[in-house]
């Protein structure tokens, strides 16, 4: 079973960083984060910000202290499937996300998130 898991989990990361280049909006600013482990996660219930989900990098990353996701985003079931995965399992994902799209919740660094996957 972990033999497979770890196959997918390569094709994951192998979709992420194949697409990434080929679906690049004009104009944005998609970056990689790295590979890394998020250190912490916040999820907002009310306010401007209600539904929004944080999660905080070990460091600062290509102008990123954290990067969000907002109830609206497509994949976001996905998304959060993978990223409470990683976070409960102490395991590394790779994380691009857009340093262009602040979140507004905070005078932080958050960057939006763009795709993410596990890393082997």
């Amino acid at each position: 079973m972990k033999t497979g898991h770890r196959v997918g989990s390569s094709l994951i990361a192998m979709i992420v960083a194949t697409a990434l280049p080929l679906s690049t909006a004009a104009g944005a600013a998609q970056v990689d984060l790295g590979s890394l482990v998020v250190t912490r996660t916040l999820s907002y219930q009310y306010s401007a910000v209600g539904g929004d989900v944080i999660a905080y990098l070990p460091a600062p990353v290509n102008g990123c202290d954290a990067f969000w996701l907002a109830p609206a985003d497509a994949g976001r079931k996905t998304n959060l499937a993978i990223l409470m995965s990683a976070v409960v399992a102490n395991r590394k994902l790779r994380v691009y996300a857009d340093n262009a799209v602040k979140w507004a919740g905070s005078a932080a660094s958050f960057c939006k998130l763009y795709a993410l996957g596990f890393e082997p």
